[in-house]
């Protein structure tokens, strides 16, 4: 079972989003744009949360926005075939062909109101009751007309009156009675509350594992941290494999008969009779119920984990290096996903993994983030867990990996960025899936062109994707003129500069139309400082490089003629660069009402304008 995508709307900050989802899915954008919220919302997704905080909900103070309503959907593709008899999932599961391949999916979605309960729904075929179903008043009309009354008893859970008139929530309930209904294929509806009680689907969807980026190493080992759960994790898979744990129901159920509170040959009963016979000799007539329920050895047999770690001394978890932990943490992963293969291999039932993983380069040196992006592709691409990272690293971006599988990529790389809405003129976080349109893929089929791209959008040029502003600038001397202008600016306005915009580097002007049309097929607009030159070979690129940017003149600055002529000296044969930083250091001051008048004032309102706003 894979995760397709992942749709959110109005949750922290997103408005609305698709995430679409690939072996290893990759969130990226700069700081404070919403990544972490994204896994925040899976993890509650995938767990039984029936209510959001207030703060959860989407709201802009100015202008005045707020939704009343989070939603969350996902599509899960490639359900085994035995889903069909799933509690929940009958008339559910959707058969869907792409590129060939064939494959069952299903689509669930929560809703959380303010103030609300949580709403949940599956996306279903229209149901119609069978005929010789159709006249049934009581659950004995069901059993006489053909539906078992085990059946009966599983899906309303405990005793019933077969003879008593069936209520509109019994009718509820009655959808899970697949046997009941005619499905249409052709229609489909969403259906509330499928499956019953919500663990019904729960217990079959795949289990979500989130790797936070905390700040303190005891939140990795807390109960409920990362190394705690991935403990866990690993306990369950080998507990519901063993023989030993099917054994343990049956002495569950002979302890649960020796504290039945209501058998008072047990000792257990008897102390309940004293007990309310202490309780009635002060309050009349009051009682104490119990009821011991012993059915579910899941949540009966719970371990505890005391966890060490060793370099050259045993220790805390807590007293070892954060690197090491995130790694700990990561290292059993990659054995629980080896312990599965095993079993399912054996014909044993593992359910999926989803592992969110918040900055898996933190911690780490450039190499060794490097290293630790293969081994989540690694694991990623194992057929039962997935992994949803965030990042703010150029090494954990691999752009000559290849999607491969048209079907489910076994790369999505996200592009995370800020944009204003059109309908409510607010700033919203978008989501693009860069490496999925269809202008990357006929990228990757034209090899020349594609090796051209890997060479250009080296880990250098790869921070564009952690900043909301690219200028590209033809070479060694506009780059160093706008480091000396920014190193001038006001203190507040040179942060913002340093926080919000990269400078990349093309080497020439013929290399700015490639780079320009690799840049924008990832999503990014950038803006283009070059020279309009005089001779007759440089001359010939300046039509090109508007062109590449739909020919928007406000996208591009272009000297006349040279940079140098720009700032008042005559252009050097050689030592550009050494030439421009030794004239600007000479006649400018170190304030910003020193800089050059003729720059300072195109700097202010065409390369960094919302600087100056």
């Amino acid at each position: 079972m894979k995760i397709e995508y992942f749709y959110i709307k109005g949750f922290r900050r997103i408005k609305e989003a698709k995430v679409e989802c690939g072996d290893a899915t990759f969130l990226i954008g700069e700081n404070n744009i919403g990544k972490s919220s994204i896994l925040t919302a899976l993890e509650l997704f995938f767990s039984d949360a029936k209510n959001l905080e207030e703060e959860d909900y989407f709201k802009i103070d100015e202008p005045k926005f707020q939704t009343d309503e989070i939603v969350f959907e996902v599509k899960l593709t490639d359900l085994p075939t035995e889903s069909n008899h799933w509690r929940g999932f009958k008339g559910r599961i959707f058969s869907e062909t792409t590129n060939g391949e064939t494959l069952n999916c299903i689509y669930y979605r929560k809703t959380y109101p303010r103030g609300g309960t949580a709403r949940r729904e599956m996306r279903s075929c229209r149901k119609t009751i069978r005929n010789e179903f159709a006249k049934c008043k009581t659950f004995d009309d069901y059993i006489t007309a053909g539906i078992s009354a085990a059946v009966i008893a599983e899906c309303f859970e405990g005793e019933i009156n077969t003879t008593k008139a069936i209520t509109n929530k019994d009718k509820e309930k009655l959808d899970l009675i697949s046997e009941i209904w005619d499905v249409d294929e052709t229609n489909s509806e969403w259906a509330t509350n499928p499956g019953g009680i919500e663990q019904n689907i729960l217990v079959k969807l795949p289990r979500f594992l989130l790797i936070p980026a905390e700040n303190g190493k005891n939140e990795i080992n807390k109960q409920g941290g990362a190394l705690q759960n991935t403990m866990k994790e690993l306990f369950s898979e080998v507990r519901e494999a063993s023989d030993n744990y099917k054994q343990a129901q049956m002495y569950l159920d002979r302890l649960a008969l020796e504290l039945d509170p209501n058998d008072q040959t047990q000792e257990f009963g008897k102390m309940l009779i004293d007990i309310n016979n202490i309780i009635s000799g002060v309050f009349t007539g009051s009682k104490i119920h119990i009821t011991t329920n012993l059915s579910d050895p899941g949540s009966s047999i719970k371990p505890t984990f005391d966890i060490q770690m060793s370099s050259n001394v045993k220790t805390n978890p807590e007293r070892q290096g954060m690197g090491a932990l995130r790694s700990t943490v990561f290292a059993l992963l990659r054995y629980r996903e080896r312990f599965a293969q095993r079993k399912i291999k054996e014909g044993v039932l593992i359910r999926p993994l989803i592992i969110g993983f918040e900055e898996p380069e933190m911690y780490l040196h450039p190499n060794a983030a490097s290293l630790m992006r293969e081994k989540l592709y690694e694991l990623a691409t194992s057929s039962n867990s997935k992994i949803i990272c965030t990042t703010h690293s150029p090494y954990m971006i691999d752009l000559s990996r290849k999607i491969d599988n048209e079907s489910y990529p076994k790369q999505v790389l996200n592009l995370l960025s800020l944009k204003m809405d059109a309908e409510h003129a607010i700033p919203v976080t978008t989501v693009m899936p860069f490496n999925t349109t269809q202008a990357f893929k006929n990228l990757q089929a034209d090899d020349k062109q594609f090796v051209k791209f890997v060479l250009k959008i080296d880990d250098s040029i790869a921070k564009v994707f952690f900043c909301s502003k690219v200028i590209v600038v033809e070479g060694d001397t506009e780059e160093l003129l706008i480091k000396e202008t920014v190193q001038r600016l006001p203190s507040a306005k040179m942060k913002q500069f340093l926080c919000d915009y990269q400078i990349v580097k093309a080497r020439g002007k013929a290399v700015i139309i490639s780079l320009v049309k690799y840049l924008r097929i990832l999503g990014i607009e950038p803006f283009v400082i070059h020279d309009m030159d005089t001779e007759a070979g440089a001359i010939i690129f300046n039509d090109p490089i508007l062109a590449s940017l739909d020919n928007l003149e406000d996208r591009r600055l272009m000297v006349k003629h040279t940079i140098e002529d720009l700032l008042g000296y005559a252009e050097p044969i050689n030592e550009k660069p050494y030439k421009a930083y030794k004239f600007i250091n000479e006649n400018w001051g170190d304030e910003w009402k020193d800089v050059n008048e003729p720059w300072k004032e195109i700097f202010e309102n065409r390369v960094s304008p919302e600087l100056f706003v």
